[in-house]
């Protein structure tokens, strides 16, 4: 991660780019988050977590 001092000085085309890669990982959370309000009861026991947590993960902001 790039500190604002570090984003403020950079080309047009590196802030671009770590634009696309922030916009990236958040299109990637919402698609797991979304998949993974679908899993069944076994398929949660296999990835290692719980219904409380398969609610708390679903439900975050794609930001966080």
């Amino acid at each position: 991660m790039i500190t604002q001092i570090q984003y403020q000085s950079a080309s047009i085309t590196t802030q671009l780019n770590y634009a696309k890669k922030t916009l990236n990982i958040w299109v990637r959370r919402i698609e797991t988050r979304q998949q993974l309000k679908y899993l069944s009861a076994s398929q949660l026991k296999d990835v290692g977590i719980n219904t409380q947590q398969q609610n708390a993960e679903s439900n975050l902001l794609f930001w966080k």
